[in-house]
């Protein structure tokens, strides 16, 4: 029952299975606890990430070089929004933070630019990642609960009359 209790939308099993992952991939279980971008309200996720993106442009060093227009930043910031609404519905914004974090490192192969073509390559990248697919499967692994049945005879009897 203690199942039903749930930690910011994971249950208690949930989140003890993910505190036994590695650091490495305990980042991917964490970026799903949280409301889905579908369930979300569509100017605030469009402000979030119109900041998302200015963020990931600062952090690339290239901000000077890319000095994008705030149209222009918003036009991107509602391709992505369509995109991850039409073939990620699952996805956090969270998830996508990281997507454009781990895109930024060349963990998705090299990028051109800021625009939706490079936004929608690190989305892409990200949920298609191996190391997203290991931790979601250890992760799942990790949940299930195996009750191990008392060896006696009385318990073999009981599960007979049951039957």
């Amino acid at each position: 029952m203690s199942n039903l209790i749930t930690t910011n939308g994971f249950s208690v099993l949930e989140v003890e299975a993910m505190q036994k992952l590695s650091s490495q991939l305990k980042l991917y279980v964490q970026a799903k606890n949280e409301t889905k971008i579908i369930n979300l309200n569509k100017q605030d996720v469009l402000t979030k990430l119109y900041a998302l993106i200015i963020k990931t442009i600062e952090l690339s060093g290239e901000n000077k070089k890319y000095n994008l227009e705030a149209n222009t930043i918003k036009n991107v910031a509602g391709f992505i929004y369509d995109f991850v609404i039409e073939h990620y519905k699952g996805a956090t914004l969270t998830e996508l933070e990281n997507a454009f974090n781990l895109g930024l490192t060349g963990e998705f192969g090299q990028y051109v630019g800021y625009g939706a073509v490079t936004f929608s390559k690190f989305i892409k990248g990200y949920m298609s990642s191996q190391k997203r697919e290991q931790a979601m499967k250890e992760w799942f692994k990790m949940q299930d609960v195996r009750v191990e049945a008392p060896v006696t005879k009385y318990f073999d009897q009981n599960m007979e009359i049951t039957k």
